[in-house]
């Protein structure tokens, strides 16, 4: 099972609906024997967890925190493609559950990013 530790940044809210880290954010994790020390710059853009709006009634908003941080972290990963794509969705269900979410809905989450990620992944988007 993945170990994570998670560094929180700052992160502001621009008019676009996008979020931008106003500090470093840093986390390590550990899989599978492997250890990853990772850290987002200052001034990475992110759009938060990629909900479509018609299901926010659903799991919520992509900006509702502690969602937010896990999708920051899950963000970076799609962009930078630094670990491979089934990583990267399990770093996001562990650090949504590290961050306070609900089991259930890191869950959920974990689900729709495997399901509906491969567009993002595939494209360098997030």
């Amino acid at each position: 099972m993945p170990q994570i530790r998670i560094t929180p940044s700052s992160i502001y809210p621009l008019k676009n609906g996008n979020y931008v880290t106003t500090t470093a954010f840093a986390f390590t994790c550990r899989i599978g024997g492997y250890v990853y020390d990772i850290e987002i710059d200052e001034g990475f853009e992110f759009n938060g967890a990629t909900v479509p709006r018609w299901l926010w009634h659903v799991g919520g908003t992509p900006y509702q925190s502690p969602r937010v941080t896990a999708a920051l972290m899950h963000d970076w990963l799609y962009t930078t493609h630094v670990v491979d794509r089934e990583t990267a969705d399990i770093l996001f269900h562990e650090a949504m559950l590290l961050a306070g979410c609900k089991p259930s809905d890191a869950k959920r989450d974990f689900d729709f990013v495997r399901i509906f990620g491969r567009f993002c992944w595939d494209n360098n988007t997030y």
